[in-house]
């Protein structure tokens, strides 16, 4: 049967796509693969291109440093030779290359800093980015630099986008130069073997670890080989490895339990990996750091939870939190397929079959959804916009816009969104911008190597372990004791970071205690974190960024006047703190005078009762100094007045009936009479006007009760010139006189103006009353001598010829004191009963 045009092309071996590949690159420069898993695409790819005619080295950019490690070593056996020689790696704190080397394995962020420092690419052929689905924006970013850098400068880089599961169109779309075709889509087999996939949602509401150690345990008597299991977390791994235990004892043998997650050290993260000993099986509870290229040995059964741990962050606080979300249909593909990479497997969903369709083709961006500092930072050093890259989607606006503002905030791009000296060095630094522009910072004070350790706690929260204690001197003692290896690999990256940007490593004797300077440093960190206790519970506070934060009441920081959150996810209400450390403001001022803020402003205070002009020092919005002083400009209270007012609404003002009346009565002349030029006195229009018609009013206003004194009636008539006021008072007057004699009020808040008034009164009256130049007839509201309505009505001729009737059989004999004449045309009106006339 033909192909349909829009059909995918049937995959092929990979060996077969290597000269296509080949050929694609050589017209087109790029080329997307979308190749199944067990095609070995990681680490047959990079090899062959290394191989070919071209020059130049062949990076590859793996989504994780294991990735990197665990390819390099699999492609260097491959070649019969050790790492570091043909193949080699590139991870933060650990490189295996040398002059001999012609693949190197990278982190994308680690491509992100040799890219920044040689935009030519110098000595590179080829760039690969490989599990590129997994949307990494630091892989996004790389390869948005590495497309420009083909377009504008290095034509014959050669560009590879790989992965297994790919929006592979839009990809393809980015990779071609403008007006140019989409570039090749590969498709290759895998090599696995059949996956049996099957289904076992939870009987019950039971806790996922109970679910997750019950079929592990059915799962390792009825098949053979070792387990892979998917959970969402550190959390959850931890969970299920307390209820099965380290070993699980079965017929065929034990089977140890090991957990693999990204905070565990590389040993631990090898030993995940690693075939189990003879006459063992293995049960590797994992992320979706599994996910991704690497082959765990033994494995043919994958449990698959179905949940994936994805930040969501909020660019107007700063904070993170994870949030538990169902994996993708691509994510459940890649998990599935580890079961058949060494043989036949299985692979069992703890989900019904018939929630498939209910989960997303892909995961979430990672653009969309994280902290853009970094990235912000980057792009300021590339020096380009946002709007001049290519990208699948671009990052948010308003996630950048206020990436950019905390920038400016620490001196590294100017007004202007240029890139300062300052903000150069923080590039060059292998760390986060807050803990780069914190070690600068530090070494100016003689806390260089503090602020060292401080960095390498917060980068490596898996130094101390689970349990790790809230308070950050605490962390940092046991992270002393016992971070090892990984502990010294830290401190020596940053040092010699430090040593490279500002010469030798010497610096002077600091002027403050540990406990203390660690709170400066911190301060230095996250500005936006210092946090003022609030109330009288222990462990309540309000840090600068306007979040309330929580501690546990028994933590000794709990009682503490100020502290900076340094670990802090954000939560339904209230952030949670999960690191501090105390913080003196005394010493913070004179270390770091540039966080403090002084301001006389006016503001609200006991919860929006009264204004306060108040002398105020400040971190950020955090208020820690306030004293009062006279208010010097009265005016100053009238955009505070004016802006309250526009958000609770007009309500918030005291309209008795007397303003309320007059409003209404102008805003019928507005609308009926537009020629008599009356105001319009909507909500909008009142609203929109508040500093022209009411503003004059609010200067020196300080208290709400005050606000309630306002004569509005006065106000507003005082609006309207001489002429119009005559003018008012003539066409919608607020009585009227009726044939009885009296005067009666007119109720304008309803449409049409009512008139309530005996009928007794309007004897003799034929046409109905009217306002604004006899362009609106009043509603009549007909009562009887008790007051109560007996008719509505806008023709009060027809009521006398039709309703009175009736209505006088009915009421004569109830109210025999009242006139209820046979003729009401001819009957005098009188609001009176007969006895009293």
């Amino acid at each position: 049967m033909p192909q349909a045009p829009d059909a995918a092309p049937a995959a092929q071996a990979l060996e077969d796509l290597l000269s296509p590949l080949d050929a694609a690159l050589a017209a087109h420069g790029a080329a997307v693969l979308v190749a199944e898993p067990g095609a070995g695409k990681t680490t047959r790819v990079p090899l062959h291109l290394a191989a070919g005619p071209s020059e130049g080295r062949v990076i590859c950019l793996q989504p994780r440093r294991m990735a990197a490690r665990m390819a390099a070593t699999f492609m260097a056996d491959q070649c019969g030779e050790m790492v570091g020689e043909t193949v080699g790696y590139r991870v933060r704190d650990e490189q295996k290359v040398s002059g001999r080397t012609r693949v190197e394995l990278v982190t994308d962020g680690l491509f992100l800093r040799r890219i920044q420092a040689d935009p030519l690419l110098e000595g590179i052929g080829a760039v690969v980015f490989d599990e590129f689905h997994l949307r990494r924006p630091e892989a996004e970013l790389a390869l948005a630099f590495a497309l420009q850098v083909r377009r504008l400068l290095r034509p014959e880089l050669r560009i590879v986008v790989m992965s297994a599961t790919l929006d592979d169109e839009a990809v393809a779309r980015l990779l071609a130069l403008p007006e140019a075709d989409p570039v090749p889509v590969l498709r290759a087999r895998g090599r696995q073997f059949p996956v049996d996939v099957r289904f076992l949602p939870p009987e019950s509401e039971a806790p996922l670890s109970h679910t997750v150690a019950s079929a592990v345990q059915d799962a390792l008597v009825a098949e053979p080989g070792s387990l892979l299991v998917f959970l969402p977390g550190e959390r959850e791994i931890r969970e299920a490895t307390a209820r099965l235990g380290e070993v699980v004892d079965t017929p065929s043998g034990p089977a140890r339990v090991t957990p693999l997650f990204g905070r565990l050290s590389a040993e631990e993260q090898n030993r995940a990996v690693r075939p189990a000993p003879a006459g063992e099986r293995k049960v590797v509870l994992a992320t979706d750091i599994a996910e991704t290229s690497l082959t765990i040995e033994g494995v043919r059964v994958v449990i698959d939870a179905g949940l994936s741990r994805e930040p969501r962050f909020d660019a107007a606080t700063g904070l993170s939190r994870l949030v538990t979300v169902s994996a993708s249909k691509a994510s459940a593909e890649q998990r599935a397929g580890r079961a058949g990479r060494t043989e036949s497997g299985v692979a069992i969903r703890l989900w019904a079959r018939g929630e498939e369709v209910q989960r997303p083709d892909y995961a979430t961006p990672g653009l969309q959804q994280v902290d853009l500092l970094p990235l912000a930072l980057e792009l300021a050093g590339w020096g380009e916009a946002v709007a001049e890259l290519d990208w699948l989607e671009p990052p948010p606006a308003h996630g950048l816009a206020a990436a950019r503002g905390i920038l400016t905030e620490l001196g590294a791009v100017d007004t202007d969104g240029r890139i300062t000296e300052h903000g150069h060095a923080l590039l060059r630094l292998p760390t986060h911008p807050r803990l780069a522009h914190m070690l600068l910072r530090a070494r100016e004070r003689g806390l260089a190597y503090l602020a060292c350790e401080l960095a390498v706690v917060v980068e490596e929260p898996g130094l101390v372990g689970p349990g790790a204690p809230l308070e950050l001197g605490a962390r940092l003692e046991g992270a002393r004791r016992s971070g090892g290896r990984p502990w010294k690999i830290g401190l020596r990256r940053l040092g010699q970071a430090l040593e490279r940007l500002n010469g030798a490593f010497a610096e002077t004797a600091a002027q403050l205690d540990e406990p203390v300077a660690l709170g400066v440093l911190a301060a230095l960190a996250w500005p936006e974190r210092i946090a003022r206790h609030r109330g009288h519970q222990a462990g309540r506070f309000v840090m600068g960024n306007g979040r309330g934060a929580l501690m546990p009441e028994r933590e000794r920081l709990a009682h503490a006047d100020y502290l900076v959150a340094v670990d802090c996810v954000d939560a339904e209400r209230e952030a949670r703190i999960r690191c501090a450390v105390a913080l003196d403001l005394v010493a913070l001022e004179r270390e770091a005078p540039e966080l403090f803020h002084q301001e006389t402003r006016c503001d609200w205070v006991e919860d929006g009762a009264r204004l306060e002009n108040a002398r105020i020092r400040r971190i950020g919005t955090l208020v820690v100094e306030r004293q009062m002083v006279a208010l010097d400009d009265p005016s100053a209270t009238i955009p505070l007045w004016c802006e309250r007012l526009r958000r609770e609404g007009l309500g918030r003002l005291a309209w008795d009936d007397a303003a309320t009346q007059l409003r209404a009565r102008v805003q019928l002349l507005h609308t009926a009479m537009p020629e008599a030029g009356f105001p319009d006195l909507c909500d909008a229009t009142l609203l929109s006007g508040l500093e022209d018609w009411l503003g004059p009013y609010l200067a020196g206003v300080t208290r709400m009760r005050d606000l309630e004194r306002l004569d509005l009636t006065a106000i507003l008539r005082g609006r309207l010139d001489w002429a119009r006021q005559q003018q008012l008072d003539r066409e919608a007057p607020s009585r009227i006189e009726v044939p009885s004699g009296s005067a009666h009020r007119i109720d304008y808040t309803q449409e049409p103006p009512v008139l309530a008034v005996k009928l007794q009164e309007l004897f003799g009256l034929a046409e109905t009353p009217a306002v604004a130049g006899g362009r609106v007839p009043l509603v009549l509201h007909l009562l009887s001598p008790a007051r109560r309505p007996v008719q509505v009505t806008q023709d009060l001729e027809s009521f006398w010829e039709k309703g009175y009737p009736e209505v006088r059989r009915e009421l004569k004999g109830r109210y025999p004191k009242h006139p209820w004449p046979e003729d009401p045309w001819n009957a005098p009106a009188t609001g009176r009963s007969k006895r009293r006339g």
